[in-house]
Order: C-alpha cells, then structure tokens, then sequence
C-alpha cells in the first residue's frame, strides 16, 4: 500500500545546493514522482554556532513501512558524508520524516507527525507551499495556522 509522506530537508555543510539536488534526484528514486518546494535560507535554531541552512520539503508516495522510508533518507545522509558529532550541529545533509499519511507513530527510531513540526518554522513554511490545507492526523490543526503563529523565524525565500 502507497502512502503520501512528507519530507523536510536541510543542509548548511558543503555546496549545500548540489548536496541537496542530489538528495532530490536520488528520493526521486525512492518517491517516485515528487512536489519540490522553495528552499528558503534559514537561522540556525537550539545550537547557534554554526552556518545558516538550505531547507525544502518534499511530498511523494512511499510503498513500504515507515522504518523502510527512514532506513533509506539516512542512507541518503551518510551517502552526504553526514557525521553526527554535535548536537543539532552543522550537517551536509538532513532529511526528516515529518508526515507519513495518516499515522501516529512513536519508536525509538522514529516519531511522526516530527516531534518538533508545530514549532519550526523552516519546516512549516515548505509544507504549507506544498499543500496550503495541509493538517496533522493526530489533532486536525492546520500546518497553515501554526505557521501564523510563529512568524517567519529567520525563514527567508532563496531567489
């Protein structure tokens, strides 16, 4: 059965633009035909120190179990040459499962809807362009109606 899920990615190591094109062209594989939203150039939130990122959102439809989709976006990010040595540190490459269809789910591995969805704006601001009604499982909130309250958290639309 095809789910629709949804995908944050960031990157602020690197050609953060290549990375992510290659990141696309690679969940292309995995996602089959996509929505590709704006990148937009962001503030570095929780650790500060470091450069700001590249994010964008993704939607496409994933056959299999969530682990499965997780599995393959971290093999994408260790393909980046991601290293995981900083808490919230830079990153060449970053993909998240925020939405995968209509499940609640809570693992050790994986939390959806994204743990930290309703309060970030550079994650909210991609999905909303992909699909303005676009609202969470668990509580029908519009992602739209989170990001109003938020403001523009340091989110500024790349040209």
């Amino acid at each position: 059965m095809n789910s629709l899920v949804y995908l944050s990615l960031g990157s602020n190591l690197g050609n953060s633009q290549e990375i992510l094109d290659s990141a696309l062209t690679s969940l292309k594989k995995i996602l089959g035909e996509m929505k590709i939203s704006p990148r937009y150039l962001t503030r570095p939130q929780d650790n500060l120190d470091q450069p700001d990122f590249i994010n964008l959102a993704v939607c496409g439809s994933f056959q299999g179990p969530p682990e499965h989709l997780l599995d393959q976006c971290q093999e994408l990010e260790n393909l980046a040459q991601r290293r995981r040595t900083r808490w919230k540190g830079p990153r060449t490459l970053d993909i998240d499962v925020i939405l995968f269809g209509e499940m609640i789910i809570s693992t050790p591995r994986l939390t959806v809807p994204h743990p930290s969805l309703e309060n970030r704006a550079f994650v909210l601001r991609p999905l909303v362009d992909l699909e303005p009604n676009l609202v969470l499982p668990h509580s029908g909130v519009r992602l739209k109606d989170l990001l109003e309250n938020l403001g523009d958290q340091g989110v500024v639309p790349l040209g």
